[in-house]
């Protein structure tokens, strides 16, 4: 475990990494101040959905940005939550969905990773109501 103390801060869990902007994150012990929407928006177009198992490269911005279009014809007060609603993978990766229940530092709901982030706060249960199965489809 690494700890990197500064001055009236608490050890960190975990160990660091760096982004592409340059900050120092620990993606265990990630706090809001650390993220930075230029982090996800890069990351996240490099990262290619279902761990890489697809015919063509398929990124996870890609992936977003169609959510949020879908869900802006359903409730349009939910695009940007649908947009961010895998931010959290811009610092853990892409999980494919088999391996999600079996990692316990892994939080599966969109609510709780994006809180855990300090991006937005979700506004009731949109998210899960609009689109149970919109994340995956037509995408597979």
């Amino acid at each position: 475990m690494t700890s990197d103390l500064q001055e009236g801060t608490s050890p960190r869990r975990g160990d660091w990494m760096t982004t592409a902007t340059g900050r120092k994150v620990w993606p265990l012990d990630l706090r809001p101040d650390e993220v930075d929407l230029e982090d996800i928006a890069i990351a996240l177009s490099n990262l290619c959905r279902f761990g890489g198992r697809c015919r063509q490269f398929y990124s996870v911005a890609q992936h977003s940005l169609w959510v949020a279009d879908q869900v802006k014809e359903l409730r349009p007060e939910l695009e940007l939550c649908a947009l961010l609603h895998d931010a959290a993978e811009a610092y853990v990766g892409d999980v494919v969905s088999p391996i999600k229940p079996w990692l316990g530092v892994y939080d599966n709901n969109p609510r709780g990773r994006l809180r855990s982030l300090g991006l937005i706060d979700y506004p009731g249960k949109g998210m899960a109501v609009v689109c149970p199965v919109l994340f995956l489809a037509p995408h597979r």
